[in-house]
Order: C-alpha cells, then structure tokens, then sequence
C-alpha cells in the first residue's frame, strides 16, 4: 500500500499559498491499525505501540460536527488541535512515539476522532 498526502496551507488574508507550493508524500506504507474512537472531556490514551511495530506515519481526523479534539504526545500537554472536519498526518519516529493522549474541548458523543497507523 502507498500513503499519498498531498497538503498546501492557504493565507485567507494574503491570499496565497505559504511557501508558494503544497507539500506531497508518496510512501510505501503497511496499514497496521485503524477505527475510530468517541473522545470526551476526559483525556484518553491512544496507544498504538504495540500496533506499530516499526517508525511510520499516523493520521488523524476530526469526524466530529461540533467539538475541536486537542492532542499530545504526554499526559495533559496538549501541542496540537483539530477543529471539525480537520486532518492530520505526521511521521512516528520511533515505535515508543505511538503513544498519542488526546481530548475534546466539550462532552458531546459526536467527537469522533478517526485514527489509522502506517508502518513503513
């Protein structure tokens, strides 16, 4: 299986693409584990680990209508956000990185947050 992402980010203000170019990534990949899981306001540990055994690339969405799901890579530090509907994909550089820790920003049973883990 190959992982294509093709992304560019768009300045609404300035009315141009950043960098002046989107980004590709065409990867041989192995699909180790996907689904999707419900996130309240109470943090929940995404360990993939043990899914994941060798660095590749995780991808995260969103599939909520209504609630933005924080993320981070330790318990409580959030560094990352997605609003409803945004996507995500990052490279793991290691398999003790897999280990994603992520809540929504209110109680509702539509956060869902999508997952899937590549192995390279």
């Amino acid at each position: 299986m190959t992982l294509n992402v093709t992304g560019s980010i768009y300045d609404q203000t300035d009315k141009h693409t950043a960098g002046g170019r989107a980004s590709d990534i065409a990867q041989a990949t192995t699909l180790k584990e996907s689904g999707r899981i419900t996130v309240q306001t109470s943090e929940v540990d995404l360990n993939k680990s043990t899914e994941v055994a060798s660095p590749g690339w995780c991808l995260l969405k969103n599939a909520g209508a209504t609630d933005r799901i924080d993320l981070g890579f330790a318990t409580t530090v959030y560094d990352m956000s997605l609003e409803p509907g945004e996507s995500t994909v990052f490279r793991l550089i290691s398999t003790g990185s897999a280990r994603i820790f992520v809540k929504a920003e209110g109680a509702n049973d539509s956060n869902n947050l999508e997952f899937a883990f590549y192995a390279i």
